[in-house]
């Protein structure tokens, strides 16, 4: 059996020095590293993770949570996630998804399982499992929420401004009469994104009506729904543009307005949140606001893994994120 001694000995160096060629992030010269790679490859060396892994303590798996992996949680969200998640991930980790509703044993599931965990956070119910993680000592990132505790890696999105954008965005092009079908009452993102709504029809002097605001599950059905209600009100307090806060209820939405012979952007515009990959293939093309959920999960596995290996982190806990707004062909330029 091939051994690091072997792949040492032939290379001429320590088998630390072996050791480090295989950790893609550990500083040792190119030159080297493509030497020992090489033998270990004529050789037929492959590194014994599971051995290092007895050595370390280390049990190479990553945990992700999330609030939910049902309810008020979209399909194209946690693809997007879980994805950028093992795109990140060193090969020699395994990632395991979880719903925090599920968790009856944290001891059992977390610390004797895995090194450490993102918990991709959607409501302030979850602070019970954050709190428990962080007792136990098991390293730790939260994402997606704003979380005020200078202890705990944090890395969020600012929903708020970035519904606030759109809504400026929505006035330049003419429009003064607004709706919103909203999500899940009680997440963080439902009430960022209805805060971000009501302060961008208040700075720019817009106008809305309460049957204009709708609430949905951030299913496409609730906002098909909802959609459905909004269209049927009279004309002449109907909205020009309904903001909906995720993409899944703005294709509802524009479904709506398909099976009712609504046509958009001409007669009502229609603009989603989180730019999910089929947000540009709808017709019209959806204009969105991006959340920044792929930049904070690679963040997030990347924090997590100097955590882990007990590095330092260049800046504070707590890290946020700008949205930007995706403009295409949902959103008609209205006569001013």
């Amino acid at each position: 059996m091939v051994t690091i001694k072997d792949v040492a000995k032939l290379a001429g160096v320590s088998m630390t020095t072996v050791s480090r060629a295989f950790n893609e992030k550990a500083v040792i010269k190119d030159e080297t590293r493509r030497q020992i790679l090489a033998i270990a490859k004529q050789i037929g060396y492959v590194p014994d993770y599971n051995a290092r892994g007895l050595v370390t303590k280390k049990k190479f798996v990553i945990g992700i949570f999330f609030s939910s992996l049902g309810d008020g949680t979209s399909h194209s969200f946690l693809s997007s996630i879980i994805s950028a998640a093992y795109e990140t991930l060193p090969d020699n980790y395994l990632l395991s998804v979880n719903d925090i509703r599920s968790v009856k044993d944290i001891d059992g599931l977390v610390r004797n399982r895995m090194d450490g965990i993102i918990v991709v956070s959607q409501s302030d119910q979850d602070n019970v499992f954050i709190y428990q993680v962080k007792s136990i000592g098991l390293p730790l990132v939260v994402i997606n929420r704003f979380l005020n505790d200078p202890d705990i890696r944090n890395i969020s999105g600012d929903d708020l401004q970035g519904v606030k954008a759109a809504m400026t965005y929505a006035a330049k092009q003419g429009h003064r009469r607004v709706g919103m079908i909203g999500g899940i009452p009680g997440f963080t993102s439902s009430d960022q994104r209805r805060q971000g709504f009501d302060q961008g029809v208040l700075a720019n002097q817009l106008e809305t009506v309460p049957e204009a605001i709708q609430v949905g599950d951030y299913s496409l059905t609730s906002g098909q729904q909802a959609m459905i209600k909004i269209l049927q009100l009279p004309k002449k307090i109907r909205p020009t543009v309904v903001f909906c806060a995720n993409d899944d209820m703005a294709i509802g939405a524009l479904h709506a307005c398909y099976a009712t012979g609504i046509r958009v952007p001409e007669e009502i515009s229609v603009m989603g949140f989180d730019d999910s990959y089929y947000a540009s293939m709808s017709i019209p093309a959806l204009t969105t606001i991006k959340k920044p959920m792929l930049a904070m999960t690679i963040q997030g596995i990347r924090d997590l893994l100097k955590l882990i290996n007990g590095d330092d982190l260049d800046d504070d806990n707590h890290v946020i994120l700008n949205p930007e707004l995706m403009i295409r062909e949902s959103v008609q330029q209205l006569l001013v």
